[in-house]
């Protein structure tokens, strides 16, 4: 992952996400530094790529990068609609910078299956405004769950960020690549005008810059 990422993920509110806390704990304690410091790796000599590499890799399948890729996964419709998880789903999406995350993963399939559970997370159907309209009164939190992906204030700029991440040339944006064309044929293709006057404009807007021949 880049440095930025390394930092964001160390400061994510994961009080929600009980298993994303012990995921971050354990990153803190295998040689993880706070963002204040100069360096995110500053205790140690290695170059921080293959340092970086080390943390997330080493344990096979028990790795860091296999945990918290099975953690997006279980957990792909709660984190992208967290103001902080939705950066931490969206740098896996995209297999982390220049697809560090994904050479650290030994079944690289499994970053395919956080795609197709985002993709079905963002396709579901709400009842948000239903429920709006029949109880009456809805709290903030529960209207924010039920509220539609793509429609969502942080769902709709993850979305974004992921699907213009598909113009990058290097293993990342071939990641986000193939997130945003399941994204396109799964929800959007043919529906794209429903969604216009939302937030999801954006995703929209975004689809036009991908570089993706198919859509």
């Amino acid at each position: 992952m880049c440095r930025c990422a390394v930092r964001g993920l160390l400061d994510v509110d994961c009080q929600p996400f009980p298993g994303l806390q012990a995921f971050f704990t354990a990153l803190r304690l295998q040689g993880g530094t706070h963002p204040a410091s100069v360096e995110p790796l500053g205790a140690s000599k290695k170059h921080q790529d293959v340092r970086r590499h080390e943390l997330l890799a080493n344990g096979g399948s028990n790795s860091l990068a296999a945990a918290l890729v099975k953690l997006c996964q279980n957990s792909a419709a709660q984190l992208v609609r967290s103001q902080h998880g939705s950066s931490v789903l969206m740098e896996v999406c995209r297999g982390g910078d220049g697809g560090l995350l994904m050479e650290c993963l030994e079944d690289r399939s499994m970053l395919d299956a956080v795609h197709d559970a985002l993709v079905t997370a963002v396709a579901a159907k709400s009842v948000g405004t239903a429920a709006r309209s029949t109880a009456g009164s809805v709290d903030d939190a529960t209207a924010a769950r039920e509220e539609p992906i793509l429609s969502h204030y942080f769902g709709s700029r993850a979305l974004r960020r992921l699907v213009l991440a598909s113009s990058v040339d290097d293993a990342s944006g071939a990641a986000a690549a193939r997130f945003t064309l399941k994204l396109w044929q799964t929800v959007l293709q043919g529906h794209c005008h429903a969604w216009m006057d939302t937030h999801a404009a954006k995703v929209l807007a975004a689809l036009l810059h991908s570089g993706i021949d198919e859509i």
